[in-house]
């Protein structure tokens, strides 16, 4: 530690799965970048350099040819139990087509990005201090700029937070499923693109994902630039309701990160509470279990939720709502309604099959700990 600078190690702990997609283009697609084997219940990943080594330029060119029809096998020029997997991970059902990739670095390693954290971390101090300042309610726009400041003099200026990296191992599938609203707002699950249903489906408009899986753990590190936080504490006037110079600033500021996570946790319960529908005590069933992981954490610890399917109020929109429950939908656009303001009506749930029963897990769950 210099005069400037603070500098904190983490340990980052997987509560439930993690996914921050690598972008359509890194997307595996079946038969081109995968195949299912049936028998065993396994995707397995085409290794195609693997596959082109030591092969001729025609070869080459064949199965390019083949790659363009948008199946790898119509080539004819190998069979599958030839094939060595570069991943293999049992899953079931068999994927509709596409699975949505996790970000990895450039040797390959999965990565939660430190601009992923510093954006949730970002996203739950907004939302305390929305919910915990009567005078921050009255502010009627800009509302990030008057709590953190411009671009120019930002609060969030002092954190710097480095990519955390996870080994191959800690990957693994998860399907997804839905959960909406019909009309008289009881609680469906999506098995088609359009509509609802009162019964859940383990197939039928299912997306899967790569994932990190829970109880993965690895490591970050937290760079406070301390000159800089001295002279923001002043501007804007609200940084003091969630930094203390006095002390270790990650305290104050995961104290606040818990108070908020442990806020939209109740507020989603309350949501599936009233929202009732097929295996909704299973969903709440899952957020009671991380809500307890909350009044679990030490003062040096803070439940952060980030990443894909962690949606609308999980990310960016919570700050503007003191409940979850949807009071009416705005029927040209189907979107749900909270007073009048356009609000998320759907959830999406990661699941896996356990015999004929879903297990769920909700997206995007980790721990933080100052070591």
């Amino acid at each position: 530690m210099n005069n400037n600078n603070l500098v904190y190690n983490l340990r980052i702990s997987v509560i439930s799965p993690v996914h921050i997609g690598a972008g359509m283009e890194k997307c595996w697609t079946k038969n081109i970048d995968y195949f299912y084997d049936t028998k065993n219940r396994e995707v397995n990943v085409i290794d195609l350099n693997d596959l082109l080594s030591g092969k001729s330029s025609d070869y080459a060119s064949k199965i390019a040819n083949a790659i363009a029809k948008q199946n790898l096998f119509s080539s004819n020029l190998f069979k599958l139990d030839s094939i060595n997997a570069k991943h293999k991970y049992t899953i079931f059902p068999e994927p509709a087509d596409i699975i949505r990739t996790h970000i990895r670095s450039g040797i390959g390693n999965l990565i939660i990005p430190g601009s992923s954290l510093k954006g949730a971390i970002r996203s739950a101090l907004l939302g305390w201090l929305y919910s915990n300042d009567p005078e921050i309610k009255l502010i009627s726009k800009n509302v990030e700029v008057e709590l953190f400041g411009s671009v120019d003099d930002s609060v969030m200026r002092f954190i710097q937070i480095s990519d955390s990296e996870f080994p191959d191992n800690c990957s693994k599938l998860y399907h997804s499923k839905i959960y909406s609203l019909s009309s008289n707002l009881k609680g469906t699950w999506k098995n088609a693109r359009k509509g609802s249903e009162s019964k859940f489906s383990p197939v039928g408009f299912v997306q899967t994902y790569e994932c990190i899986n829970e109880e993965s753990v690895s490591a970050s590190r937290i760079v406070i630039a301390k000159k800089t936080l001295e002279l923001l504490t002043k501007k804007p006037k609200y940084t003091n309701k969630i930094v203390d110079l006095s002390e270790n600033p990650l305290i104050k500021i995961f104290k606040t990160i818990n108070s908020f996570t442990k806020t939209y946790l109740g507020k989603e319960i309350d949501y599936f509470k009233h929202h009732e529908g097929e295996l909704s005590n299973n969903l709440i069933d899952e957020l009671e279990y991380i809500q307890e992981k909350v009044t679990e954490c030490k003062p040096n610890e803070c439940i952060l939720h980030l990443g894909s399917a962690s949606g609308f109020h999980g990310i960016t929109g919570d700050w503007q709502f003191t409940t979850h429950i949807i009071n009416g939908i705005e029927p040209k656009i189907n979107r749900g309604l909270i007073f009048s303001k356009p609000a998320a009506k759907t959830r999406r749930f990661f699941f896996e099959m356990d015999d004929e029963e879903p297990i769920f897990r909700a997206p995007g769950y980790i721990k933080l700990e100052v070591q």
